[in-house]
């Protein structure tokens, strides 16, 4: 397993091209600095080296204490060389450390789409790393060159807020372009934003006076870019107004060449401009997505709720329909089942009948008896009494009338019969 401090066989390519990425642009920050060596009032590699720690590993940080040392030689630095060993292992210790506090022990990179990320984004990866950057290059200077303690704020102030400038806009490009691509279907809208916002820079940073824009007439752009693109967009056009700005300044042109009496001043005043506007175009792009985001999940939450409600709805007369369903066939179950029983149910009430009407018949035989007509009266009462019985046991068979359950006296109802079998019978 390689450690997070090793460079392996696989990174070499990567390691390369930061390695050749810091050392071009390290070249060139060099040119603008206010002691030769060191201190450079725009510090592009910061963001450059920064970016690569957090997409390809900390185990790549060698490239940027390599990168620092040639970018000294190659610009002819007049720093001792423990110096500029000291300048080199600073930029990489602060950039590892920024990487390390962003992405904890799990090594994971937070998404820059929410306001708490975006803010951590700026504190410990950009305001941290670039403080401490700028702190350790300010003492080696002191001890390297004899500086005066007065100079020392302005030379801090000048190195941190280049190196911050770089990292908010450089890093969060790479790290909006993993995180976040450019969807298709916003593609042409988000060349539309990057074609405007080359145009506004270059109407404001690479014109002369003739041209009454200043840095602030850029604001609609960049908002535009962060409500309509988010982090990605923010970013991006953040990107083209500083290499604007940065190619008015070398021209000496721009509003900042305006401000200032030499470049070293514009380029520092354009630093100061950068990290207020990127903060706060970053976050408010990082405010937008989250509230986005969060709009997109209620009215997802809203469109499952409802579909759970018709769900249930639906299940719920299906269920009814089914219970109703039911129901009928039972019952036609119950009639078809009394429709067989039909021929059995006439046997027993012609029985029933013949029992009355034998009764009635017997009465009128004997209606000098008493007794007789009494007895014969009450069998044919009682047979009444077994009709009216099996009718209700019919009704309640079809769920019409409830069934009276009651145990029945066979000794006494086949003693009721007597007289009806013995006249049938013979």
């Amino acid at each position: 397993m390689t450690s997070s401090f090793t460079l392996g066989p696989r990174d070499l390519g990567a390691a390369l091209l930061l390695l050749a990425a810091y050392v071009a642009t390290g070249v060139f920050s060099l040119q603008w600095t206010a002691i030769h060596g060191a201190g450079a009032a725009i510090w592009i590699p910061g963001g450059i080296g920064m970016a690569g720690l957090l997409l390809a590993g900390l185990r790549l940080w060698p490239a940027i204490f390599v990168g620092r040392l040639l970018a000294a030689y190659l610009s002819g630095t007049q720093q001792p060389f423990w110096a500029e060993l000291a300048f080199a292992a600073g930029n990489a210790a602060t950039t590892a450390a920024g990487v390390w506090l962003l992405q904890g022990r799990s090594g994971i990179t937070l998404q820059l789409s929410e306001l708490r990320p975006m803010l951590r984004f700026m504190v410990v990866t950009a305001l941290v790393p670039a403080g401490l950057a700028a702190l350790v290059g300010t003492t080696t200077l002191y001890f390297s060159s004899g500086l005066r303690a007065a100079d020392l704020p302005l030379i801090w102030l000048r190195w941190a807020f280049g190196n911050t400038a770089s990292i908010l806009v450089i890093t969060a490009v790479a790290l909006s372009w993993r995180q976040h691509p450019v969807p298709p279907q916003d593609r042409l809208g988000f060349g539309a934003m990057l074609m405007a916002s080359a145009v506004g820079a270059a109407l404001v940073f690479m014109t002369g006076p003739e041209v009454p824009l200043l840095a602030w007439h850029l604001y609609p752009l960049l908002i535009w870019a962060a409500l309509r693109h988010g982090v990605l967009g923010a970013a991006s056009a953040l990107l083209i107004i500083e290499s604007a700005a940065i190619a008015g300044v070398v021209q000496g042109v721009g509003p900042f060449m305006q401000l200032a009496s030499d470049p070293l001043s514009a380029l520092f005043y354009l630093q100061q401009f950068l990290v207020l506007t990127a903060s706060t175009i970053l976050l408010l792009a990082a405010v937008s997505l989250e509230r986005r985001d969060k709009a997109a999940l209620e009215r997802a939450q809203a469109a499952l709720r409802q579909l759970n409600d018709e769900l249930e709805r639906r299940v719920q007369e299906r269920s009814e329909a089914l219970h109703r369903s039911q129901t009928a066939l039972l019952q036609a179950q119950k009639m078809e089942a009394l429709g067989q029983l039909t021929g059995g149910i006439a046997h027993d009430f012609n029985n029933l009948l013949q029992t009355i009407s034998t009764s009635f018949e017997l009465v009128s035989r004997r209606a000098g008896s008493a007794e007789d007509v009494v007895r014969y009266a009450q069998t044919g009462k009682q047979a009444t009494q077994r009709g009216v019985k099996l009718t209700r046991q019919l009704l309640g068979f079809s769920r019409i009338q409830a069934l009276e359950m009651r145990p029945v006296p066979v000794k006494a109802l086949l003693e009721g019969m007597t007289d009806l079998l013995h006249s049938t019978i013979g």
